[in-house]
């Protein structure tokens, strides 16, 4: 799969001042105008220096909620449900705004 085919403009770009969707309980700085919020990659089973999953598999996440998803506070640990319903959340703002669209499925 080349670079091009797990990149998309369009997600990062619509992710920013989008609401934080992993909403972590005491960490979430989420703020009105969503300033913070970015696209953030899923680990799932990838990791090093400069790898990083398909953009699909992202979510939303304020700095706060990222910084504790990419284990740079110490504080919180994100687990999988967590960021399930992140997932969830990301996916249904994706359709609802035509990035995503299933063949088939009635909106």
């Amino acid at each position: 799969m080349s670079k091009s085919n797990r990149v998309s403009e369009h997600l990062r770009q619509f992710a920013k001042h989008q609401p934080c969707t992993l909403r972590l309980p005491g960490i979430c700085s989420d703020d009105a105008g969503h300033e913070t919020t970015v696209m953030c990659h899923l680990s799932i089973g990838m990791r090093g220096v400069g790898m990083k999953v398909n953009d699909l598999f992202s979510i939303h996440a304020c700095h706060t909620c990222h910084d504790a998803l990419d284990r740079r506070r110490t504080d919180y640990e994100v687990d999988e449900g967590d960021v399930l319903r992140a997932l969830c959340r990301t996916i249904d703002l994706r359709m609802k705004a035509g990035l995503i669209q299933v063949k088939g499925m009635q909106q």
